[in-house]
């Protein structure tokens, strides 16, 4: 479901033009992209946070944790990309209900929710290397067709 949710925020055009395993990363943060480049500083991944829960009566209900990270050389740019893509997942959970992630062959998945633990926040403010990162919680509840 990674690759879905990241193929998901990645179709709607938000920010920059975050550009998969350039700058915009599923799974991981590499040292290095695919291009065998050390990455901008500007950057966004999503990654997995925990294993995802099973509910006992429902079977093909599934809480998706994922992580939001971004990263950039100012504090205002990375709290930015945070919050755009907070924005954007908070008005789709208020307003819009449910919808399908896209179907990359493992079947379709239906979000019911996307739920923020809590805003973006700081967590490298800066770090070592200068760069400022923020984080964000999400669970994702979907029902997997």
């Amino acid at each position: 479901m990674l690759k879905e949710i990241t193929t998901f925020i990645l179709d709607e055009g938000l920010g920059p033009p975050w550009v998969r395993d350039a700058n915009f990363f599923a799974g991981h943060i590499p040292a290095r992209n695919i291009n065998d480049v050390k990455p901008p500083p500007r950057i966004m991944a999503i990654l997995e946070n925990a294993t995802p829960a099973t509910d006992l009566y429902l079977k093909d209900k599934i809480d998706k944790p994922i992580q939001i990270w971004n990263r950039a050389k100012t504090y205002f740019t990375a709290r930015n990309d945070a919050l755009e893509i907070y924005n954007f997942l908070h008005f789709l959970d208020q307003v819009s209900g449910w919808f399908d992630l896209p179907d990359l062959g493992n079947g379709v998945y239906t979000v019911l929710v996307v739920q923020a633990d809590a805003k973006p926040t700081p967590i490298a403010n800066p770090g070592e290397d200068g760069l400022y990162v923020f984080s964000t919680n999400y669970t994702w509840k979907t029902m997997q067709d």
